[in-house]
């Protein structure tokens, strides 16, 4: 399996300690981590891509 795969779950993980340490109301928590969960999800994209295009 790639390594590329693991930045998901650790995202997701990031994204919910994060948000659970600045909010108390659980669906805030879970609406501001899922926003934060894309947000670093397209920035590690990009950033892989960048590398990627490196690369060559």
């Amino acid at each position: 399996m790639p390594t590329i795969f693991y930045a998901v779950p650790l995202a997701i993980s990031i994204s919910l300690v994060y948000c659970a340490t600045r909010y108390e109301l659980p669906e805030r928590i879970f609406r501001a981590s899922t926003t934060m969960f894309i947000k670093i999800l397209i920035g590690m994209a990009a950033i892989y891509g960048m590398l990627t295009l490196l690369s060559f």
